[in-house]
């Protein structure tokens, strides 16, 4: 379920997306940084 977005010639469904989102926004706040 979810919102289906496309990106380029893909289609990636909403929480595949969200996922992706929280993962790229704990590396830029350096969450992950070892």
């Amino acid at each position: 379920g979810g919102i289906v977005v496309r990106v380029g010639d893909k289609l990636l469904d909403g929480s595949v997306r969200g996922r992706l989102e929280r993962l790229r926004s704990l590396v830029a706040t350096g969450a992950i940084a070892h």
